[in-house]
């Protein structure tokens, strides 16, 4: 295949068809099991058991979409990250998507709980009164979820409601036929929960929801474990996960809500790019965060964790949301970033390199008001021209089914992200080394934008006739 057609064909315009994400998609999970399956000569116990687990799964009658769908599971892929230093192609993967940033050692014991929470969940969903224990791990939030399941352990402080303290912690699942039990493995081990296997399995295994938790016992702590139920947004299978404690979980139900309206809104005003969402993203969570030196975050994702976007909102003293009205466009940008996350997996998967100085520094940029990593330079055009394709799609269809009055110059917001995309052409043609692939991806992405460029100049020329300047 030449150069031009592999851009042609990874690098696909916004709003994409359901069969090319698709094809995605299973092309990074087969990455995924190969990388695990790397893992062969670790020489360690543990990671031995899970992966021949995972591989038995693999191999089994299960439906190849739920297989793609264990094998792209964020935690999965994270736990992945967490394991570079189990193997040399994990280790140069790890290197070429997420700049080697989980490539300590130290970090193998959280991978292999990461897997277990994934073995959990596959083990469970083929052999339902399986009995046993196994080693578990939170996340960077003090939470485990097993894939199939809207349903998390919460681990908390009593006094703060902080859960960061107890991030990244091994727990251990110890089931038999009457009883799970969840504990910190620590030299004498803590007992957090203790749950009748019927209520377990209801919630864990059928994915149920509970209104009664007869024989529930919970630990007073520290940690204090609780249960929380991911809400499902609309119709899609998108999970919303609030991140918050003490008063801003006050808040979580309404950020729920705002995200469930914007995903609405953008079924109505562009139902291809709500297609893409919904194969892509697994989960929203959403965050009250506070303004930072650098300015407010309103939304972020990271290639560890390809499928999880996080959402900030803000709240005024008196529970207002302080919110732009265009943070539909927060939705187009992660979505960009995810696909490019998946992307750059099916390249490393094929052997194919778009740059050969990912890792370097630009200076610092004006427009950001730092440096970044000349691989997230190189991600801007294509993820920001999802972001453009949204204010197009919405401003066509007159931004149809926003729970808000539009206000502000929304031919000023597109004008700014033409320029933006256009600035980082020139810091790519400045700073980047980039391979023959690399070049024809540029080129591609160049006619992507011109093909924006050509229906934003139609949406200004008719505003211009009509006399109007905004939304």
């Amino acid at each position: 295949m030449s150069a031009h057609a592999l851009a042609r064909q990874l690098f696909a315009p916004p709003g994409a068809g359901a069969a090319h994400t698709r094809h995605l998609l299973a092309q990074a999970a087969g990455l995924h099991a190969r990388l695990l399956d790397s893992t062969v000569a670790a020489g360690e116990m543990q990671l031995d058991r899970l992966r021949m687990a995972l591989a038995r799964y693999v191999r089994s009658p299960a439906l190849a979409a739920e297989k793609r769908f264990v094998l792209d599971d964020p935690q999965f892929i994270d736990a992945l990250h967490a394991l570079a230093s189990a193997s040399t192609d994990l280790a140069r993967w790890d290197a070429a998507v997420a700049c080697g940033c989980f490539s300590a050692t130290s970090q193998r014991p959280l991978g292999c709980g990461q897997l277990g929470n994934v073995v959990t969940a596959v083990m469970l969903r083929r052999w339902r009164h399986w009995c046993g224990q196994i080693e578990l791990a939170t996340d960077e939030y003090g939470r485990i979820h097993f894939p199939f399941s809207d349903w998390v352990l919460v681990l908390v402080d009593e006094q703060s409601e902080c859960r960061d303290l107890f991030a990244h912690q091994m727990l251990r699942l110890q089931l038999d036929k009457r009883e799970a039990r969840w504990l910190l493995p620590r030299q004498s081990p803590q007992l957090l929960v203790s749950m009748p296997r019927e209520l377990f399995d209801a919630m864990f295994v059928d994915n149920r929801a509970i209104d009664r938790s007869p024989g529930l016992r919970l630990s007073v702590g520290p940690p204090r474990p609780r249960f929380e139920r991911a809400s499902r947004l609309g119709d899609t299978p998108i999970r919303f996960e609030s991140i918050a404690g003490g008063v801003a979980a006050d808040h979580a139900g309404l950020t729920g809500g705002i995200v469930a309206a914007l995903l609405a809104a953008i079924e109505q005003n562009a139902p291809s790019i709500h297609a893409q969402l919904c194969q892509c993203i697994r989960t929203i969570r959403g965050f009250e965060l506070p303004s930072y030196a650098g300015g407010h975050i309103a939304s972020f994702s990271t290639p560890s964790l390809p499928g999880v976007i996080g959402i900030n909102v803000q709240y005024t003293a008196h529970d207002q949301p302080r919110l732009s009205p265009y943070a539909f466009m927060w939705l187009g940008h992660e979505l960009g970033h995810t696909l490019h996350y998946l992307i750059d997996d099916v390249a490393f998967l094929h052997g194919w390199q778009f740059l050969e100085n990912p890792a370097e520094m630009t200076p610092v940029i004006p427009r950001y008001g730092r440096s970044v990593h000349v691989r997230t330079l190189f991600q801007i055009p294509y993820v920001h021209l999802f972001e453009w394709w949204l204010l197009m799609l919405f401003h066509d269809h007159g931004f149809g089914g926003l729970p808000w009055r539009m206000s502000g110059d929304a031919f000023a917001i597109g004008e700014d992200l033409r320029q933006e995309i256009d600035e980082a052409f020139h810091l790519i043609d400045q700073h980047a080394r980039l391979s023959a692939t690399g070049q024809a991806v540029v080129q591609w992405l160049r006619g992507l934008v011109a093909d924006a460029c050509s229906h934003w100049r139609g949406l200004s020329f008719a505003a211009a006739n009509a006399g109007v300047s905004g939304a």
